[in-house]
């Protein structure tokens, strides 16, 4: 920050000299940007030098110092005033806590309360400096602003980078903000992060761009900036892809008119657009040379639905999405797949007169849905349970179309044999998956139609039957055996979800039959 202008106003020449003399002495922060024998002299000389802080006396002829900063006030002067007042003139230096004054300087003047004060003054100017910097940067993020300005607070300035921060997938739409991409910020201190792995020797702010999930950093130096900076602003991202959560991080060229701001932005934004990776963590400082441009086998996907054949549709739509996982498939590559698979099922429903409930269905509600699923995913597994919704959303009340199949029926009575059989074993949703081949979305709706509950519900009423089994045929067991034996790891979860499901703890239970016999 380049040094806090004052002005001070006294009707005392000697006064004047000395407080002007011993204010660079003792803070070389500081520099005397003029000086007023009285009120009158000191609103012209505001006017004119703009002074970031303003000594005054209290008692002076014409114009005293209290009438001075109500008028300068009225005018909306934005400087710091610190009254100059002797211990006689209390009731005076009341009245002035009513202008906003609340720096006081006794005379005579003691160096070490000088000192005090000049390092609070210091500090609260560069407080107000950098708030006003920062709700300049806001402005500039729309377009150029008032020159003056700039060049009043950025003037000390020649070079300034931009990085662009994307927590997760980039926004199209406005999302929810308990999504995990827009609380990602709110989880994570962003200039805490900045203090501890940059330490910058220059100036930065954080500013909000459009959407919750991106933030733009703008870094600020008084020389240029060096290769040496540019790298250490770079180990940024290093800290931040560490933290186990997608990051897009685009990196600016250094510039130096801060009137194109916009258009460094738009710039980053453009190439987040064409670069971000779904599901993963990537920087960026110019277009991706590769690119994999995923396409979908569309006359498999077409013939599919020719032979109505829509449960097998959904399937292979979904298995093939989630193949992508591990691909570096683009963000707009994605989202262009998952519209043409989920616009060839809406188009055959609707042409063979399938949506039951087609008016209140719009395909525009459905593309959002679309971008939205993609916006609030930070993985595939997230994304494909979403979609798999949206098929489901499209099915309505047609359920019987895709799961009216012997096939299907097969299937669920094969997943509660595997279930009744192996209840002991470590069994979760990606296992039932990984056997049957299907994504767990799907395979949770095919059990749940035809056998009226979640395939997870139904392992758990399985583990609670046996172990009510156990209890009773063994009364001596430990609870931890039988927790173990019916399928769970911590005795804890086991009595806690024994209690959900029957109202009373695994003793209970034991004792009350051991009662009742």
């Amino acid at each position: 920050m380049s040094k806090v202008s004052v002005l001070i106003v006294d009707d005392e020449p000697l006064l004047l000299k000395g407080l002007s003399s011993i204010i660079i002495k003792t803070n070389p922060n500081f520099t005397i940007a003029g000086t007023a024998y009285d009120g009158k002299e000191a609103l012209e000389k505001i006017e004119k030098l703009n002074p970031q802080v303003v000594f005054t006396d209290i008692r002076m002829p014409g114009m005293d110092g209290l009438t001075f900063l109500s008028l300068a006030k009225k005018h909306s002067r934005n400087f710091i005033p610190v009254i100059i007042s002797g211990h006689d003139e209390f009731e005076y230096a009341r009245k002035s806590i009513q202008l906003g004054v609340v720096e006081y300087l006794l005379k005579p003047v003691k160096l070490a309360s000088l000192k005090t004060l000049l390092e609070n003054l210091y500090n609260k100017v560069r407080l107000n400096q950098f708030q006003r910097q920062e709700e300049l940067l806001n402005l500039l993020k729309f377009g150029p602003v008032d020159e003056k300005e700039i060049n009043s607070h950025f003037g000390n300035y020649s070079s300034f980078s931009c990085v662009l921060i994307c927590a997760g997938s980039y926004n199209n739409v406005k999302v929810k903000p308990e999504t995990p991409s827009w609380s990602f910020w709110e989880e994570n201190n962003l200039k805490e992060i900045i203090e501890y792995t940059i330490k910058p020797e220059y100036d930065y702010w954080v500013l909000d761009l459009e959407y919750g999930n991106q933030k733009m950093v703008v870094f600020a130096k008084e020389d240029p900036f060096t290769q040496e900076d540019l790298i250490n602003q770079n180990s940024l991202y290093d800290k931040l892809s560490e933290l186990h959560f997608p990051i897009t991080y685009v990196f600016g060229s250094p510039f130096t008119n801060l009137q194109n701001l916009c258009n460094q932005i738009h710039h980053m934004q453009q190439l987040l657009v064409k670069n971000c990776i779904f599901g993963k963590s990537i920087k960026i400082d110019s277009d991706l040379p590769d690119k994999n441009n995923h396409k979908i086998n569309q006359s498999y996907f077409e013939k599919l639905l020719k032979n109505n054949q829509f449960s097998l549709f959904i399937q292979h739509s979904l298995n093939y999405i989630k193949s992508l996982e591990g691909q570096s498939c683009l963000q707009i590559n994605l989202e262009t797949i998952c519209r043409q698979l989920i616009t060839m099922f809406y188009n055959k429903l609707l042409d063979s007169n399938k949506i039951l409930d087609s008016k209140k269905i719009f395909f525009s509600d459905i593309m959002l849905k679309i971008s939205e699923a993609i916006c609030c995913s930070i993985n595939y597994d997230q994304l494909v349970d979403k979609l798999s919704g949206i098929f489901f959303e499209l099915l309505g009340t047609n359920n019987d179309l895709l799961l009216h199949n012997a096939d299907h029926q097969q299937i669920a009575n094969s997943i509660q044999n595997y279930i009744e059989n192996n209840y002991y074993k470590q069994i979760s949703l990606g296992t039932l998956s990984n056997i049957y081949g299907l994504v767990p979305p799907y395979l949770s709706k095919i059990f749940s139609t035809y056998k009226g509950i979640s395939p997870i519900d139904y392992l758990t009423n399985i583990r609670i039957r046996e172990a009510k089994k156990l209890l009773l045929s063994s009364p001596t067991i430990l609870l931890k055996d039988v927790a173990q034996l019916v399928g769970y790891d911590d005795p804890y979860n086991f009595s806690k979800v024994f209690k959900r499901i029957t109202g009373i703890s695994p003793s209970e239970y034991r004792n009350n039959q051991t009662v009742k016999q």
